[in-house]
């Protein structure tokens, strides 16, 4: 039977406790009143005794408490102040008190889960080699044998020069200390550390077909799969949080069921987070509206334009690309169209594609200019915006990088939500254009990651830590032999190695390079995971093709034909979640690395209900208990000090002789015996009714 569901078993347990001591008290007080209307006038001696000793044990306490008042405000009758005997009574009148206040202490009670039994797992709860060959086969291609796709490492790398030519030289950041196998050998990925992100392999991994030069290359496929991760999630023992500004990845987690939770002191961490920022230039067409390009740019200049949401950091690199873009488009539009709400009308008509339907468009839209102009202007910006990025979060670009990517470098964008809204009493078609920004983080962290009893997955502590994160970029490239007897030097994906070790003396986070996310093709190179993590904010801002067959389902929002807000807030937590998929679809992790790492703790959340307690109310017991141990004290000093049992034995005595009625009997008949007399109310005195003599007892002689 459920008694509460807000209530705590102390809070239960007080009220009950309150409840019998207002009956037991009230009881208390009315029974008396029922026994003297129910005595008789003349009874014996003996039955006066006994309503003489029930009533005395109900009307003890007021009794005490005001003979405790007049001996502590010296109106005591007797010659000496009996001061031991203030303090008997004083404690008996507490213990009453105390135990009554003792109920406090029942409200630290309260029903808590207790852990099942703990269990050792292993990342992605690879626990033998055989489940480790078959997640090692579960990375690879349809019908690939492990054998004969090539596993690189490279422990470090220097620059050096290569001849391409005559007079003509390449400077390459080449691998000095290599470690080549394959991906069946489990022996190449035993001692790895689990914050080695060679301990991450690819997904759909193959050998590359199409061999023209001398290296072993791989191809593999990067990018999102076909819909966006809301929630979070374990998958190939890496755990995934999308939020409402880009997601976590943490890596080396086993595969949790209903109810556990494990703990890492030390692990490693992708933290991709976005910002988006409103650039005021809306499309919009009216539904009702069957002409042909009834659509119409449109550009705010009041303050109310400019909503952002993101990340702190990124908010002024934001403002800045969003005014050049602004300075940049402004000319294109009418400024005698102004209108009340001050915004403008673009000349010349619009060409952007509309739709109903809530999703996640390109940014750019169909001005009257040329293309290569636009897009000239559009990666300058972009640049700039990559470049403040690099500059604010200490991110070094290194040979081979350079901005003026055609479009955009990876770390800024422009995107757009389109979809419909409701104003002024019109549906229509809308489109609210945005700059983005994404930045990538690989950190040392101390995490808790727990799953309830439906399974859902928590991040409950997420804590980074001091460390130093060392980077290894090894080019992979080869000569190829050309048509006219010279060489085709050839790049290809390099590897890409990030290790973390803890120190307490260094910093606690780390941003790192952006790579680009070409997910509308296979990549071809070492197929090092470390190069493919770092590529997720790049797909979180559609760079890698947001037009192509990979982002079709998932750039449709969940509002579908609703009416929506545009507000950049929904573009972040798109791109979480993208974000998110992508490194789902992209990586997983080793199996061979797996098995072969240390075990990890799994406990258990789901082992039953207990009993537990709240310490602070324990001071609700506290005056009881002292004194009773004052008691006990006490009567130790009795039988040590004032004779024993001999003067417990005489105390004994005085007990029947001190209770009812028999010391007054000894004073006002000592000749006759008690249990002979008859005793009656007399009501005819001035003070009330008194006890009086109706027959005596038979004398003590006969």
């Amino acid at each position: 039977m459920l008694v509460s569901e807000r209530l705590t078993v102390g809070q239960i347990t007080f009220i009950l406790r309150a409840a019998i001591q207002v009956l037991t008290f009230g009881g208390l007080l009315l029974i008396p009143y029922i026994i003297l209307a129910s005595s008789p006038r003349v009874a014996s001696l003996r039955t006066h005794d006994t309503v003489n000793r029930i009533l005395s044990k109900y009307t003890a306490t007021k009794t005490a408490a005001l003979w405790i008042i007049e001996a502590l405000r010296g109106r005591n009758t007797d010659p000496i102040l009996p001061r031991r005997l203030l303090l008997a009574i004083l404690l008996s009148f507490l213990l009453g008190v105390f135990s009554s206040i003792s109920d406090l202490g029942f409200l630290g009670l309260y029903a808590c889960p207790t852990a099942g039994p703990s269990t050792l797992d292993k990342p992605s709860s690879i626990t033998s080699r055989e489940l480790a060959a078959v997640a090692i086969n579960a990375s690879m291609a349809l019908d690939t044998d492990p054998a004969t796709v090539t596993a690189y490492r490279c422990d470090y790398a220097g620059e050096f020069q290569f001849e391409v030519g005559v007079n003509r030289y390449v400077t390459e950041r080449a691998c000095q200390s290599w470690h080549n196998s394959t991906f069946a050998d489990s022996a190449f990925f035993s001692g790895l550390n689990m914050t080695d992100s060679d301990v991450l392999i690819p997904r759909q991994l193959r050998k590359y077909a199409h061999k023209d030069g001398d290296l072993r290359l791989n191809s593999y496929y990067i990018g999102p799969g076909t819909k966006r991760i809301q929630e979070s999630t374990i998958s190939n023992g890496v755990m995934i949080s999308p939020h409402d500004m880009g997601f976590k990845a943490v890596f080396g987690v086993p595969q949790l069921g209903p109810q556990a939770r494990v703990s890492f002191n030390e692990a490693m961490a992708l933290e991709v987070e976005m910002g988006c920022m409103d650039l005021g230039i809306y499309t919009r067409r009216d539904y009702d509206d069957s002409s042909i390009g009834g659509s119409f740019d449109i550009f705010a200049t009041d303050s109310s334009w400019r909503k952002y949401h993101g990340p702190r950091d990124l908010y002024d690199i934001l403002s800045k690309a969003v005014d050049d873009y602004r300075t940049y488009y402004r000319p294109l539009f009418n400024e005698s169209s102004i209108d009340s709400r001050g915004s403008l009308v673009l000349d010349g008509g619009n060409f952007t594609f509309l739709s109903s339907m809530a999703s996640i468009e390109g940014g750019l839209f169909g001005i009257r200019q040329t293309p290569v102009e636009d897009y000239t202007m559009i990666g300058g910006i972009m640049n700039d915006c990559a470049r403040a990025i690099h500059e604010k979060f200490g991110i070094e670009l290194i040979n081979g990088d350079y901005y003026g990517r055609l479009g955009a470098p990876a770390m800024c964008n422009m995107l757009s939500i389109s979809g419909s809204t409701a104003s002024e009493g019109y549906v229509y078609q809308g489109l609210s254009r945005m700059v983005c920004a994404t930045t990538t983080q690989l950190n040392l962290v101390s995490t808790v990651i727990e799953t309830t009893a439906e399974g859902q997955v928590n991040l409950t502590a997420f804590d980074r830590l001091p460390s130093d994160l060392n980077y290894v970029h090894a080019s992979l490239f080869d000569a190829i032999p050309s048509d006219d007897g010279g060489h085709i030097w050839a790049e290809y994906k390099p590897i890409e190695r990030y290790t973390l070790n803890p120190n307490p003396s260094s910093q606690s986070q780390h941003y790192v390079l952006q790579r680009p996310s070409y997910s509308s093709f296979r990549s071809i190179g070492a197929g090092s995971a470390g190069g493919i993590i770092t590529c997720a904010g790049d797909a979180m801002l559609g760079l890698g093709g947001l037009w192509t067959a990979d982002y079709g389902a998932i750039r449709v929002l969940d509002e579908g034909t609703r009416q929506i807000s545009f507000d950049p807030s929904m573009i972040t937590k798109w791109g979480g979640g993208v974000g998110a998929s992508f490194i789902q679809e992209s990586i997983a992790f080793n199996g061979w690395a797996a098995y072969q790492s240390v075990s990890i703790q799994v406990e258990s959340t789901g082992g039953g209900v207990a009993t537990c307690y709240s310490g602070l109310y324990v001071l609700g017991f506290a005056p009881l208990l002292v004194a009773s141990l004052v008691v006990i004290g006490w009567m130790v000093f009795i039988l040590v000090a004032s004779g024993g049992v001999s003067a417990l034995r005489y105390g004994k005595q005085l007990e029947e002789l001190y209770s009812g009625m028999s010391p007054f009997w000894g004073v006002v008949c000592p000749t006759t015996r008690a249990q002979d007399a008859y005793l009656f109310w007399e009501d005819e005195y001035p003070a009330g009714p008194q006890l009086a003599l109706a027959k005596s007892g038979i004398p003590n002689d006969v």
